[in-house]
């Protein structure tokens, strides 16, 4: 899940990590609550996902396959916030490093886009590689179907490209902290030539989407989905702080710092 400090924005706070291992020459860290994300992965996906969408395999083959499926996750998620971060460079920003945590990751950059294009850009490539992603493992899915491959290989890439593809989708909704977010407030940016205001704008879609998945993940775990509600309603609890915080900061004189996304 990405947020951005942006130079409105410096009061946001963003998780720190562990130092990792160096791709592309951009630092990748590990926050401890990624370690958390992943073994609910792997429990949900050993118990529960895999055993729904390919019966009859043993709980050996379940876990393998839950495990694989969690190493594609990070992988896909880690191809996101390397693309904000190869583009970010591009446009001639500093990227400090990648972030993973609980609720996704964060591209930790030195400063804040300068132009609406720069937010544009840097914001819409992220769910554009989640849907390149999605693509790539639905025809290798499609593949090792093919060629008879068994259908424990073949469910792991069918349903990362069904995750990646909603976490595309759910990336561009046009709340603030989302890539959707940042790419609408860079819509208002040029039109209005205002960027507080388009801060202010998208802050406000921002905390209502926050407010309104807290309500759909409290609503789902009454009903039953208890883990996934929950999980689903701190998503919308940290996206309404972020946006909250952006608010706030687009209230107040300007002061470039670190960003993330």
């Amino acid at each position: 899940m990405p947020c951005r400090r942006t130079r409105l924005a410096r009061s946001q706070s963003c998780p720190a990590a562990a130092e990792g291992a160096t791709i592309l020459g951009f630092d990748i860290r590990l926050d401890n609550s990624w370690y958390i994300l992943v073994a609910v992965i792997i429990y949900s996906f050993t118990t529960s996902v895999f055993p729904g969408h390919a019966p009859g395999h043993s709980d050996v083959i379940y876990f393998i396959m839950a495990v694989a499926g969690a190493f594609l996750f990070f992988v896909s998620l880690l191809a996101h916030e390397l693309a904000h971060a190869i583009v970010a460079r591009r446009r001639g920003i500093e990227v400090a490093g990648i972030t993973l945590f609980v609720f996704g990751g964060i591209a930790h950059l030195k400063r804040s886009p300068a132009t609406a294009g720069e937010e544009f850009w840097i914001a819409i490539v992220g769910p554009l590689m989640s849907f390149a992603v999605a693509g790539a493992l639905w025809l290798a899915a499609m593949g090792g179907d093919s060629i008879g491959l068994n259908n424990a290989i073949t469910t792991v890439p069918y349903y990362l490209a069904l995750l990646n593809l909603l976490l595309a989708v759910f990336n561009l909704l046009p709340g603030f902290p989302l890539d959707g977010g940042r790419v609408f407030r860079a819509i208002v940016w040029k039109i209005s030539g205002n960027e507080r205001l388009s801060l202010r704008v998208a802050s406000m879609i921002g905390q209502i989407l926050g407010y309104g998945m807290i309500a759909m993940g409290l609503w789902d775990a009454a009903n039953g989905n208890v883990m996934g509600g929950l999980y689903f309603a701190l998503i919308g609890f940290f996206l309404r702080n972020a946006a909250v915080s952006a608010g706030r900061s687009a209230k107040a004189p300007a002061a470039d710092n670190e960003n993330t996304i």
